[in-house]
């Protein structure tokens, strides 16, 4: 099942890439202020996606097939309906979930 959103960043003081865990994608950002990163300053975001249960970072459509497969949403789930501004169809986002 899909645990929480995530951000996939990389820190370019370690040239490595982490992921920050969150309820809501825009919450990775504020984490990262909290460690002491100033906006958009040290990092820049590779990928946004989501956690599993047993820690796999899935990316936005592959977390939609899981969440989907898993029972956790359906085929018709939406969290915004609106002609103009749907999202993209087979990508899952956090207001999905909750």
């Amino acid at each position: 099942m899909i645990l929480c959103a995530a951000i996939k960043f990389h820190i370019e003081k370690t040239d490595r890439d982490v992921i920050v865990p969150c309820w809501r994608h825009a919450e990775a950002f504020s984490i990262l202020c909290d460690l002491g990163f100033e906006p958009k300053v040290g990092y820049k975001k590779i990928e946004e996606g989501f956690i599993t249960t047993d820690n796999r970072f899935l990316n936005r459509v592959d977390a939609w097939e899981h969440a989907i497969k898993c029972g956790q949403i359906n085929q018709t789930t939406r969290w915004y309906k609106s002609d103009h501004n749907e999202p993209k169809p087979h990508e899952l986002f956090s207001e999905d979930l909750y």
